[in-house]
């Protein structure tokens, strides 16, 4: 088989998946999720929006609260726990999941989505500008505080905004255009050598997918080229059974990654599971076979873009 039919049938494959893999559905929007799980739907159907899945887009919106709702302005992690204001869930949302809206925001050319997405950060900003946490109140009998905790994107233990989530969200608003909040400026460049370190330090699975991630945000605003192929070669050279991280590093669709996606994809009608295999800390048939079939499709749908 050439390698436009090789193509082709991965195109085939995926058109078959998406009507399959697993959804859930939350202020009338239908999103993707891994199994029954919703818990991470955010980051996810932000990579499904990187590659044109229009569902990805719509569910990172709708995850949003919006004007006249409870947290105005803050994401959930799916449109469904922005329904029912996170269903009595402790942890609202997290670091992880902004790379899923920063994926999103960094993922389309279309002028009508560009505009949905200036009003929805600006509203996220707004947001983390007005519910920061008090660290130090004023003393009686004064009222209010007088020092002012960490930036957060959600009122728990698990949202504070780090300096390189910042240096991350900088380098969108500024690909975009969009106004740079002065934490932004602040610290600007802080998630350069520091990505590398950790892409070699932390553990293999999801620790090392998210700075997969982030790395890949950097390679589609076209920003932080040395240190972003740097984080691709190292988490490839730990695991190079992974086909996400083999296109970080070497940013091309190879003919030999072409035919390990067809040799290891699972069959379109298998009862799906709740894996995003390419998060892993292995790429096993095993673990093919929990796959939730959206990480197939995100993996299917760069090789068609690429190839």
């Amino acid at each position: 088989m050439n390698r436009s039919s090789k193509l082709v049938e991965i195109r085939n494959y995926i058109d078959a998946l998406v009507t399959r893999s697993p959804t859930m559905e939350g202020k009338g929007v239908k999103f993707a999720v891994l199994g029954d799980s919703d818990g991470d739907a955010c980051l996810f159907n932000g990579l499904l929006a990187t590659v044109k899945i229009p569902m990805g887009i719509n569910a990172v919106l709708a995850s949003q609260s919006q004007p006249g709702e409870k947290r105005a302005g803050m994401f959930y992690r799916s449109p469904l726990r922005r329904a029912t204001d996170n269903a009595g869930h402790p942890a609202f949302f997290s670091r992880d999941m902004s790379l899923g809206v920063l994926c999103a925001y960094s993922s389309t050319t279309s002028d009508i989505v560009r505009n949905e997405f200036a009003v929805s950060a600006a509203r996220w900003i707004d947001w983390i500008d007005h519910n920061r946490t008090c660290a130090v109140k004023k003393p009686w009998p004064l009222k209010g505080c007088l020092i002012r905790g960490p930036y957060r994107f959600a009122p728990d233990d698990r949202s504070d905004i780090t300096p390189a989530i910042w240096a991350m969200m900088g380098r969108v608003w500024s690909h975009n255009r969009w106004n740079l909040h002065g934490e932004m400026k602040k610290w600007a460049g802080s998630d350069g050598d520091m990505s590398v370190f950790e892409a070699q330090t932390c553990e293999l699975g999801y620790q090392l997918h998210l700075k997969a991630v982030q790395a890949y945000i950097k390679m589609l605003i076209n920003q932080s080229r040395e240190y972003s192929q740097k984080v691709g070669w190292v988490a490839h050279e730990r695991l190079p059974e992974n086909l996400f991280y083999e296109f970080l590093a070497t940013r091309k669709i190879t003919d030999g990654m072409i035919d390990r996606f067809l040799e290891m994809k699972p069959p379109a009608d298998q009862k799906w599971g709740h894996s995003w295999l390419w998060e892993k800390s292995e790429v096993t048939e095993e673990r093919i076979k929990k796959s939730c079939g959206w990480d197939f499709i995100f993996m299917g749908k760069l090789i068609l873009r690429h190839a």
